[in-house]
Protein backbone atom coordinates (compact mmCIF):
# COMPACT_ATOMS: atom_id res chain seq x y z
CA UNK A 1 0.00 0.00 0.00
CA UNK A 2 1.62 3.36 -1.30
CA UNK A 3 1.82 5.90 2.14
CA UNK A 4 0.73 9.12 1.42
CA UNK A 5 2.72 11.93 2.99
CA UNK A 6 0.74 15.38 2.52
CA UNK A 7 3.02 17.52 4.21
CA UNK A 8 6.05 16.49 1.65
CA UNK A 9 3.68 17.48 -1.58
CA UNK A 10 2.47 20.88 -0.12
CA UNK A 11 6.07 21.39 0.76
CA UNK A 12 7.50 20.87 -2.70
CA UNK A 13 4.56 22.26 -4.52
CA UNK A 14 4.04 25.73 -2.59
CA UNK A 15 5.30 25.47 0.78
CA UNK A 16 2.04 26.10 2.44
CA UNK A 17 -0.70 23.27 3.87
CA UNK A 18 -4.42 24.54 5.15
CA UNK A 19 -5.21 22.49 7.78
CA UNK A 20 -8.76 23.05 10.30
CA UNK A 21 -7.97 22.66 13.09
CA UNK A 22 -11.01 23.72 16.01
CA UNK A 23 -13.11 24.61 13.36
CA UNK A 24 -10.65 27.14 11.37
CA UNK A 25 -8.77 26.94 8.34
CA UNK A 26 -5.14 27.32 9.28
CA UNK A 27 -2.27 28.11 6.62
CA UNK A 28 0.96 25.87 7.86
CA UNK A 29 4.25 27.79 6.40
CA UNK A 30 6.20 24.70 5.83
CA UNK A 31 9.94 25.53 4.43
CA UNK A 32 12.28 26.90 6.81
CA UNK A 33 12.85 29.95 4.21
CA UNK A 34 9.57 30.61 3.84
CA UNK A 35 9.08 30.76 7.25
CA UNK A 36 12.05 32.89 8.23
CA UNK A 37 10.29 35.33 5.66
CA UNK A 38 6.92 35.44 6.88
CA UNK A 39 8.49 36.10 10.33
CA UNK A 40 9.73 39.62 8.47
CA UNK A 41 6.45 40.59 6.76
CA UNK A 42 4.73 41.26 10.12
CA UNK A 43 1.87 43.72 8.33
CA UNK A 44 1.03 40.35 6.55
CA UNK A 45 1.66 37.99 9.37
CA UNK A 46 0.19 39.89 12.24
CA UNK A 47 0.92 38.73 15.69
CA UNK A 48 -1.23 41.63 17.29
CA UNK A 49 -4.43 38.87 18.14
CA UNK A 50 -4.06 38.75 21.98
CA UNK A 51 -4.49 35.10 23.27
CA UNK A 52 -4.39 33.59 19.55
CA UNK A 53 -0.68 33.48 18.57
CA UNK A 54 -0.32 29.82 20.37
CA UNK A 55 -2.16 27.17 18.37
CA UNK A 56 -4.60 26.19 19.98
CA UNK A 57 -5.49 29.97 20.69
CA UNK A 58 -5.93 30.31 24.94
CA UNK A 59 -8.57 32.69 25.04
CA UNK A 60 -10.28 30.43 27.51
CA UNK A 61 -6.97 29.72 29.70
CA UNK A 62 -5.95 33.33 30.71
CA UNK A 63 -6.54 36.86 30.86
CA UNK A 64 -3.18 38.81 29.73
CA UNK A 65 -1.31 38.88 26.53
CA UNK A 66 1.84 37.11 26.05
CA UNK A 67 4.22 40.33 25.68
CA UNK A 68 5.88 41.07 23.32
CA UNK A 69 4.63 38.29 21.56
CA UNK A 70 1.53 38.78 20.56
CA UNK A 71 2.36 42.16 19.71
CA UNK A 72 3.80 43.87 16.15
CA UNK A 73 6.67 46.36 15.40
CA UNK A 74 7.26 49.04 16.86
CA UNK A 75 5.11 48.45 19.97
CA UNK A 76 6.91 44.68 19.85
CA UNK A 77 10.85 46.66 19.90
CA UNK A 78 9.81 47.77 23.32
CA UNK A 79 8.91 45.04 24.89
CA UNK A 80 11.88 42.80 23.22
CA UNK A 81 14.14 45.42 24.97
CA UNK A 82 13.05 44.99 28.41
CA UNK A 83 13.69 41.03 27.85
CA UNK A 84 16.84 40.76 25.65
CA UNK A 85 19.50 41.12 28.30
CA UNK A 86 18.00 37.78 29.89
CA UNK A 87 17.90 36.43 25.96
CA UNK A 88 21.40 37.54 25.94
CA UNK A 89 23.62 36.45 29.55
CA UNK A 90 23.72 32.36 28.69
CA UNK A 91 26.44 33.83 26.58
CA UNK A 92 27.99 35.33 29.75
CA UNK A 93 30.63 33.43 30.80
CA UNK A 94 29.79 34.22 34.58
CA UNK A 95 26.11 32.88 33.57
CA UNK A 96 28.35 29.60 32.02
CA UNK A 97 30.11 29.18 35.04
CA UNK A 98 27.19 29.67 37.38
CA UNK A 99 24.70 26.76 35.71
CA UNK A 100 27.77 24.73 34.87
CA UNK A 101 28.78 24.63 38.89
CA UNK A 102 25.07 23.66 39.49
CA UNK A 103 24.61 20.85 36.89
CA UNK A 104 27.97 19.29 38.09
CA UNK A 105 27.20 20.19 42.21
CA UNK A 106 23.91 18.50 41.64
CA UNK A 107 25.46 15.26 39.25
CA UNK A 108 27.93 14.61 41.85
CA UNK A 109 24.61 15.09 44.77
CA UNK A 110 22.87 12.38 42.44
CA UNK A 111 25.59 9.80 42.23
CA UNK A 112 25.91 9.80 45.94
CA UNK A 113 22.54 8.28 45.80
CA UNK A 114 21.44 4.43 44.86
CA UNK A 115 18.39 5.44 42.94
CA UNK A 116 17.50 9.05 41.67
CA UNK A 117 13.58 10.30 40.59
CA UNK A 118 14.85 11.85 37.67
CA UNK A 119 12.03 14.44 37.09
CA UNK A 120 11.32 15.60 40.81
CA UNK A 121 14.37 14.89 42.11
CA UNK A 122 16.34 16.31 39.29
CA UNK A 123 15.20 17.71 36.22
CA UNK A 124 12.55 20.22 37.95
CA UNK A 125 15.50 21.28 40.46
CA UNK A 126 17.88 21.56 37.52
CA UNK A 127 15.74 24.24 35.55
CA UNK A 128 14.47 25.74 38.75
CA UNK A 129 17.56 26.75 39.84
CA UNK A 130 19.03 27.34 35.98
CA UNK A 131 15.88 30.10 35.34
CA UNK A 132 16.83 31.62 38.99
CA UNK A 133 20.39 31.97 37.38
CA UNK A 134 18.99 33.51 34.33
CA UNK A 135 16.27 36.09 35.83
CA UNK A 136 18.91 36.77 38.37
CA UNK A 137 17.06 36.06 41.42
CA UNK A 138 16.94 35.00 44.32
CA UNK A 139 17.58 30.84 44.72
CA UNK A 140 15.28 31.45 47.22
CA UNK A 141 13.05 31.49 44.49
CA UNK A 142 13.66 27.96 42.76
CA UNK A 143 12.87 26.64 46.02
CA UNK A 144 9.45 27.85 45.67
CA UNK A 145 8.93 26.73 42.26
CA UNK A 146 10.44 23.60 42.71
CA UNK A 147 7.69 23.08 45.44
Amino acid sequence: MAMEYPFREAREKDGVMVCSFQGERIPMILRHADVREASKDWKTYSSDAPFRVPIPSEEDFREVRQLPIETDPPEHMYYRKIVEPFFKRPRDHEFIAAVDELIGGMVAETLVHSETEIVGDFAVPLQSRALAHLLNVRQEEADIWIS
